[in-house]
């Protein structure tokens, strides 16, 4: 019963700090003005917008099997 307790907890502890980590780097990303909120193109820089409207990045419109959504990118188009 100690075991599994202990087991718990460690994965609590992992979780908080994914959960922690990803925060951080989403305020770091975005500033703490629009990392709380639901992010939008019009948040990201112009030369990533124009990554993404060149057809270098796109999302599919289809998930994975967990029901991530998945990002496809073809690298020859981000500097056009």
């Amino acid at each position: 019963f100690n075991s599994l307790k202990f087991l718990l907890s460690t994965l609590k502890q992992a979780a908080a700090r994914r959960l922690l980590l990803y925060w951080d780097e989403k305020v770091q990303i975005f500033g703490p003005e629009k990392a709380f909120r639901k992010i939008t193109l019009n948040d990201f820089e112009p030369e990533d917008q124009r990554a993404v409207n060149s057809g270098g990045i796109m999302l599919l419109p289809q998930r994975d099997n967990a029901g991530r959504a998945i990002i496809f990118s073809i690298r020859s188009k981000w500097d056009s």
